[in-house]
């Protein structure tokens, strides 16, 4: 089990935040999934 320290509140503030943020907005899109093409494509540039 994960001991319980600043490191890790801090991070799961952080996560929570950008959850909230994320779920929140009425600007961005949350998208769709790529094709394995489109993928690889990206992965090597």
């Amino acid at each position: 089990m994960h001991k319980i320290d600043i490191d890790l509140v801090e991070m799961t503030m952080d996560v929570m935040k950008y959850t909230i943020d994320r779920i929140s907005s009425t600007k961005n899109k949350i998208g769709k999934p790529k094709q394995a093409g489109e993928l690889k494509n990206l992965s090597s540039t």
